[in-house]
């Protein structure tokens, strides 16, 4: 009996044993369920956050590269055509040498010209100036317009604002306004 005893006593203290440590193992299971689930959609939603910086990544960083070609284009190209730019704009000092620029014009045109000055307009920071001029122009009709022609083909930046024409017989007349642009 002794020995019955005892073995109920030890199942007892195994069962008791076995209850405590299946608990124990069933509240650590539950735990770590919990935290994979938990962990497991902060992850999810950290991926899917990290694969959309990624992409705004991605799309700045083409922008970038799009920015580079177009610094290089006018770093190779704008800079070039700055130049010529440049040099149809003249300094302020060369405009008054118009006249002589118009009538080596005529004299090349076959026609005779006469250059009024009209008025100028003072270039201001980051505008351009301008001067307005009237040519009175004598000559055949054909002349003429080879004239209007290379006076609109003027070899500084100008705009040709109004024309006036007279047919005569041989000669015709025009009246050219415009204005000739400088920079300051």
């Amino acid at each position: 009996m002794a020995d019955t005893v005892e073995t109920t006593d030890v199942a007892k203290e195994f069962r008791a044993k076995l209850i405590v440590e299946s608990t124990i193992t069933a509240i650590v299971v539950v735990a770590l369920s919990a935290g994979v689930l938990f962990f497991g959609g902060s992850i999810e939603r950290s991926v899917t956050r990290i694969g959309d910086q990624r992409m705004e990544l991605l799309g700045r960083w083409t922008s970038l590269k799009a920015l580079a070609g177009l610094l290089s284009d006018y770093n190779d190209k704008a800079k070039g055509y700055l130049a010529v730019m440049e040099q149809m704009l003249p300094a302020q000092s060369q405009v008054f040498n118009l006249n002589k620029e118009f009538q080596a014009l005529s004299v090349r045109g076959g026609v005779q010209s006469t250059f009024t000055f009209v008025e100028e307009k003072p270039a201001e920071e980051g505008m351009l100036g301008s001067i307005r001029y009237q040519l009175n122009v004598v000559g055949d009709t054909d002349a003429l317009s080879r004239f209007l022609v290379s006076v609109e083909h003027f070899k500084y930046v100008s705009a040709v604002d109004n024309v006036r024409y007279e047919r005569g017989t041989p000669k015709s007349t025009m009246v050219v306004q415009g204005k000739v642009f400088y920079k300051k």
